[in-house]
């Protein structure tokens, strides 16, 4: 159970590494071309899963996804598990929109703390209060404060650098003002200003006030931590007596939740297009359709690929939720230490932390030791749980 919650950390952390590489390469292509694939991605590798995992026998779990996640004539209560599951995905892909974007217009300094700190925040508690009784609610809430704790560290270690790229700016014109890509949500950003700029003709984008920009990433937060804790009442809670009826399965809760982040995608994707958050110029959906038809293969290959590895990532926390010994609300937490994971892969296959001064290293080294506290009192939560 808990290699699967890592393996959804590692997931969810990496997968911005794609985009990394794809700028690193010239590849340019608008943020809604790559929003679009990496979205469709998300439900065609949730279908294979389900194909390729959920039709086997897992201990005692014999439910197969393409029956009974779909049995709504025998299973009375599996109508609200979907819904439920639905919304979660719909309201996550609302988050996510604004939160990408908050990035490029704040920066990390700021977007790390606010943002993904208030959906670990409100994720992890409503995941609690809608399923009390799996995890040690006093160990549970301290590790998620040190997980709060990292991500102000974080922050710090961000500052710092951009303080560095700033020194450096007049001797590197490919140092960015935000700072080099060291995260899952830096490289995300890297690459939709890459994108975003491309589609504008090199214009540089009017960017929107700090406390619009502020409210909008606090409100994208909240959206995920509500999408990420409504959707654990449509999950299977581990056996102990006997399965809870009409409560879905891994897989089944994974399509389900993808699902709702497509259909959702008709609205989010006009959004961004009509009403830029990052303050760019207003686009339609006849001169998106046009770039997104002459957008090279690459670019769709490596939305392809992120999508995979968000995926691989989501199929872990989705399967430790469920596991025994693993509450849904814990499962969540480690989950959203994803930034761990994001750093340590800007250290080691970007060597981006490469001649940066003590300060910027003692923050790194400080952020790693307070998510690892943090995965450490979760797991107790769960021991004593």
């Amino acid at each position: 159970m808990y290699l699967m919650a890592i393996i959804g950390m590692l997931g969810w952390g990496t997968w911005g590494n794609i985009l990394v590489a794809a700028q690193r390469n010239g590849i340019q292509f608008k943020f809604e071309t790559f929003y679009v694939d990496f979205i469709f991605t998300i439900l065609i590798m949730s279908v294979i899963y389900g194909l390729a995992l959920g039709e086997f026998q897992a201990g005692e779990d014999d439910r197969r996804f393409t029956v009974y996640d779909f049995d709504f004539k025998n299973e009375g209560e599996l109508w609200k598990s979907v819904l439920y599951t639905f919304f979660g995905g719909v309201l996550w892909n609302f988050g996510n929109l604004g939160l990408t974007k908050s990035f490029e217009v704040l920066g990390l300094a700021i977007s790390f703390p606010v943002g993904v700190g208030s959906g670990l925040v409100v994720g992890t508690a409503l995941a609690y209060g809608l399923n009390p009784g799996g995890a040690n609610p006093i160990f549970l809430f301290i590790g998620m404060g040190v997980g709060l704790m990292a991500l102000l560290v974080a922050s710090l270690m961000h500052h710092l650098k951009n303080i560095e790229a700033g020194k450096e700016s007049t001797m590197d014109d490919n140092i960015d003002t935000v700072g080099a890509p060291a995260t899952l949500e830096a490289g995300e950003s890297d690459g939709k200003k890459l994108q975003d700029h491309a589609a504008n003709d090199g214009a540089a984008p009017q960017k929107p006030s700090t406390a619009r920009s502020v409210i909008v990433l606090v409100i994208s937060g909240v959206f995920l931590g509500i999408g990420g804790g409504i959707s654990t009442l449509g999950y299977q809670m581990a056996k102990k007596d006997d399965w809870i009826p009409g409560r879905l399965s891994p897989y089944g809760a994974m399509f389900w939740y993808s699902v709702g982040t497509v259909a959702s995608n008709l609205l989010v994707v006009p959004f961004s297009l009509y009403l830029p958050l990052d303050g760019a110029a207003p686009s339609s959906l006849s001169v998106f359709f046009k770039e997104y038809v002459k957008a090279p293969f690459a670019a769709h290959g490596y939305s392809f690929a992120a999508g995979l590895i968000w995926t691989t990532g989501f199929l872990g926390v989705n399967t430790s939720s469920q596991a025994e010994g693993l509450s849904p609300a814990a499962a969540y937490a480690i989950g959203q230490c994803a930034p761990l994971a994001g750093i340590l892969s800007g250290l080691i296959f970007w060597q981006e932390f490469n001649g940066q001064p003590w300060s910027v290293w003692s923050a790194l080294g400080g952020t790693v030791f307070l998510y690892i506290v943090a995965i450490v009192l979760i797991s107790l939560a769960n021991a004593l749980g």
